[in-house]
């Protein structure tokens, strides 16, 4: 796999976990 796709991949999975904490689910 791209090194630059999984680091997004991972990034956009903990920004996820994050939103859904703060209640802003969606939100990119």
């Amino acid at each position: 796999m791209d090194q630059r796709l999984r680091l997004k991949l991972e990034v956009t999975i903990e920004t996820g976990i994050d939103s859904e904490k703060d209640g802003n689910v969606g939100v990119e």
